[in-house]
Parts: C-alpha cells; structure tokens; sequence
C-alpha cells in the first residue's frame, strides 16, 4: 500500500518532540516529520519545502508547533514534504545544449617575457599621506 502513493495528507502529532530537551525542539521537529514520513512512504530521500520549515521555525527553537498537517508527494526518486495549501511543481531540467563546433586551436607563439616595470613607491605613498593629513587636520579642528 505504501508504493501505491503519489500524494497524501497525514496529521502528525509533534508531542514526542517536547520530551527533548528545550534547545533542541524545533531540530527534533523536523526529525520526527523526516521519520514518520519515511515509515509511511519507506523512501529514504526527504525534502522539506521551505513553507514547512518556516512553520517549525516560526516561533523560534524552543516552542514549535504541537500539531502538524502536511502533504506527501512522492516524486521519481525522492519524496517532497509540503502544506496541504502549497502547490509544488517539479522542476524541469532543460537539455544540456550542444557544444559548437570545435575549431583547432591556433598555435599560440611564444612571448618573450618582459620584466615587469614596477611603480615608484613614492607615487603609492603620496595618497595615503594626504589621507592621513587631512584626517589629522580634521581631528584638530
């Protein structure tokens, strides 16, 4: 019966998540939904919409919800967890393109490297002196 679904709605009651400690509720939340999604759909890959993790993280991590409703939709290889509400469509992957076509590549000549000329360290001092300058100037002031 559980390789017949392709979309179902289950109420979970959330209560075994507040026999953890406080600081780990809303963490423990979404374990206990991953969980019982996994017994009733025995898929091993499960996406949360981000609808759902926003209802468990709503109230922060030390108070989520008691109750919760979502919808189970079985996907090829993966099941996504969503709102009764939320419509979810699959995203479809668009065919890679073909590459153009390739060309030889030209025969690239050899540059003689050329020293590099570097610039006067005067000339990138002078700045930051005039920086420094005017805020000194402006701290007297």
């Amino acid at each position: 019966m559980a390789q017949d679904l392709k979309e179902r709605t289950i109420n979970l009651n959330l209560k075994r998540v507040f026999e953890k400690p406080v600081t780990k509720r809303a963490t423990g939340a979404l374990f206990v939904i991953k969980e019982s999604v996994k017994k009733e759909t025995r898929a091993t890959d499960i996406r949360l919409s981000n609808k759902v993790n926003e209802i468990v993280w709503a109230r922060g991590k030390f108070n989520c919800p008691r109750h919760l409703t979502i919808k189970v939709l079985k996907m090829k290889d993966y099941v996504m967890v969503t709102l009764p509400e939320e419509k979810f469509e699959e995203k479809k992957k668009e065919a890679p393109k073909a590459p153009a076509a390739k060309t030889a590549p030209a025969k690239v000549e050899s540059k003689k490297e050329e020293p590099k000329k570097e610039a006067p360290a005067k000339a990138k001092e002078a700045p930051k002196a005039k920086k420094v300058k005017e805020v000194k100037e402006k701290a007297k002031k």
